[in-house]
């Protein structure tokens, strides 16, 4: 559950819109990796995540220092982030009253600094962050040049998984075509019907291969470009194609 909070947004709408990504459990990537390394190095930073929350976990499209591709929200900082307006930055999790029993704080990974740049949707739906995390406390936070970074890096982590929404639709456009076009060929094939495009201009005719067969043209000729004549010439003698007269 998320911590209690007053957001603008539903939650329903935010997991839905984190889901339509289809990125949840998907394998680590080079574009994601590439920008948490960034990330690290201009936070100097040991730890740096792509994380994205869901309603009982938050799973790391890529991560380094954590070791682990997922954690249960009980010990989420970045459920507290996607609350937040903006960058957020926690100096010292020891004396912050939301973090300072966090087994991620009290336990092994001694975490003590955070910060945190939102991963939001076209429609302002929170489903994330960027977030470079110490072992040591950062009084004075992050820089305006690694504050403007992380951003712009959160940014691009957006840009990504909108470019796979996109590559994803496409696919599966392309996909129903082809599907559409078996099934408009396994009809034309019961009928014996054939199809052909006249450009009258040019005097040709791309014919299917139904089509070039009823007029004992070869198919390759007919699947790339043949004189209208050679169709003309293959109609049934007893047929006037100038009159339609039998």
């Amino acid at each position: 559950m998320l911590p209690a909070s007053s957001p603008s947004w539903s939650e329903a709408d935010r997991l839905a819109a984190l889901r339509a990504y289809g990125v949840l459990d998907t394998p680590r990537e080079p574009a994601f990796d590439e920008i948490t390394q960034v990330a690290a190095l201009v936070c100097k930073a040991p730890i740096a995540l792509v994380s994205f929350v869901e309603d009982t976990r938050q799973f790391f499209k890529s991560e380094i220092g954590m070791g682990v591709r997922e954690m249960p929200m009980t010990v989420s900082i970045c459920a507290h982030a996607i609350l937040q307006p903006d960058l957020f930055v926690v100096p010292d999790a020891t004396q912050d009253g939301r973090f300072a029993s966090n087994p991620l704080v009290t336990g092994e990974r001694h975490i003590r600094f955070y910060a945190g740049a939102l991963l939001t949707t076209p429609e302002d739906l929170p489903i994330g962050t960027l977030c470079v995390l110490d072992t040591k406390p950062r009084p004075e936070g992050l820089n305006e040049e690694q504050e403007g970074t992380l951003r712009a890096l959160a940014r691009a982590v957006m840009a990504q998984l909108e470019l796979r929404r996109s590559n994803r639709a496409l696919s599966e456009s392309e996909r129903r075509l082809r599907a559409s076009e078996e099934r408009l060929q396994l009809a034309l094939n019961a009928g014996n019907v054939g199809t052909w495009v006249w450009d009258i201009q040019a005097n040709h005719v791309v014919a299917d291969v139904n089509f070039a067969q009823m007029f004992s043209v070869s198919p390759d000729k007919a699947a790339k470009d043949a004189p209208v004549e050679r169709f003309i010439e293959a109609i049934h003698p007893r047929i006037d194609p100038a009159s339609k007269r039998f």
